[in-house]
């Protein structure tokens, strides 16, 4: 099995560079579960939705937590990581 970590690295964001990156990430998370249910939907259209529901509420209130951390609070100076792990596992016959 193959691994590589990718990681990225932002020094001196402002709030408001960082609110919109980490919203943005979110919300392509919950775009992601929302079109692989309608994906599984459209296969089953008894598909379950409690996982789906869960996760984008989750989502959400995260989201929403996050932003009220940042108005609420101000930072001379902001840095982000964040750290990526993708690791194959695919079958070699």
């Amino acid at each position: 099995m193959n691994q590589k970590i990718f990681t990225i690295t932002e020094n001196g964001l402002d709030q408001n560079h960082l609110g919109l990156l980490i919203n943005h990430l979110i919300d392509e998370n919950i775009n992601a579960y929302q079109l692989q249910h309608l994906s599984n939907w459209i296969k089953n259209h008894n598909e379950p939705t409690v996982f789906k529901d869960k996760k984008i509420k989750d989502l959400k209130t995260l989201k929403k937590e996050f932003t009220t951390f940042l108005e609420n609070e101000f930072f001379e100076e902001l840095k982000i990581s964040l750290e990526f792990k993708l690791k194959d596992q695919s079958k070699v016959a």
